[in-house]
């Protein structure tokens, strides 16, 4: 299995491809401000189409992010998202300026 750690050093974000468990522990241990390691699912966007909405999905497409979109507002509700976007990635969730901020920073 692969994995993809993302972790936050000196206010930047690095993306880092893994393809052992034990490497993966090696890098939690590195003591950074936040790590998230992105799981089967993936990174979801959690969108109405608002304007927001709009502004998180082109930023993820213009970086070539793979990313599945959910519109399901049931699903949402499930998840207690009672405002949107959201970006999911792992067991990390981030509302617009968060994850603006995050997709600004992310470099492949």
């Amino acid at each position: 299995m692969v994995y993809t750690v993302l972790y936050k050093a000196n206010n930047t974000i690095y993306s880092v491809l893994l393809f052992k468990q034990k490497y993966l522990n090696n890098v939690v241990n590195l003591g950074e401000d936040k790590i998230m390691e992105i799981n089967d699912k993936g990174i979801i966007l959690y969108s109405t189409g608002c304007p927001k909405c709009r502004v998180i999905e082109n930023k993820l497409i213009e970086k070539n992010i793979k990313f599945q979109k959910v519109n399901d507002k049931e699903e949402m509700i499930k998840k207690d998202i009672l405002n949107v976007p959201v970006l999911e990635i792992g067991n990390t969730i981030m509302g617009f300026v968060e994850a603006n901020t995050w997709i600004n920073n992310y470099s492949a």
